[in-house]
């Protein structure tokens, strides 16, 4: 039987100011470019996948949503995406940067693993992806391009507690389960994600394999 659990704390205070407008804009800005700018102004091949289309794929991971875009190759030696790497335009593993809301995660050491992410689907407000070189504004690490996945954050959120989940059964067992939950007060707010995935499988190995549990926080 192979066992994964992961869970995700966020938590954020943001001063707002004492006079706002609102305004509603038909246009897309990219954050993967670090500057804000409309997608089709960027002359870069970029993909981004919003909540909505998060909701609508048949995905519990987010090495099962790397899957369906296109031009990203991803590679796992274990199930989930444990030991996943990410490869886009013959780049290496350790050419292709991730982050979460702007924040590198890759594996300092090894540079490989970069498909476990401590976030679940439905704390995922979209994901952008750069596909190229942009180590001119990332570094080396970026040779290869870029993604990032933007969690929902306090002006996604209304005042009161916010809650989801999903659950999901398949082949040999498979169960997973996602289940998310915020909580917006004004000026602050706290955001508590978990997913559990598991599955009996089908061994070839003749000896028993002992329960696998890996926690993020």
């Amino acid at each position: 039987m192979k066992y994964f659990l992961s869970i995700s704390l966020f938590l954020s205070l943001v001063i707002k100011p004492s006079a706002q407008q609102s305004f509603s804009l038909d246009t897309l800005l990219v954050q993967t470019t670090r500057i804000p700018l409309k997608a089709s102004e960027t002359g870069r091949s970029i993909s981004i996948l919003t909540k909505e289309q998060i909701q609508q794929l048949p995905a519990t991971t987010f090495y099962e949503l790397l899957q369906t875009i296109c031009g990203v190759e991803v590679q796992s030696r274990g199930g989930f995406g444990v030991q996943g790497d990410i490869v886009m335009r013959g780049s290496t593993f350790s050419q292709i940067l991730v982050l979460i809301d702007g924040m590198k995660i890759n594996d300092p050491l090894t540079g490989h693993f970069n498909c476990y992410v401590p976030v679940s689907n439905m704390e995922i407000e979209r994901i952008e992806i750069l596909k190229g070189a942009g180590a001119s504004m990332y570094g080396p690490d970026a040779v290869g391009g870029v993604i990032n996945i933007i969690t929902k954050g306090f002006d996604s959120l209304k005042n009161g507690t916010t809650s989801s989940g999903s659950i999901s059964y398949g082949d040999n067992n498979l169960v997973s389960s996602t289940a998310s939950v915020f909580h917006k007060s004004n000026k602050f707010y706290v955001g508590l994600g978990a997913s559990i995935n598991q599955s009996l499988g089908d061994s070839i190995l003749p000896v028993a394999v002992n329960d696998s549990t890996t926690l993020e926080g």
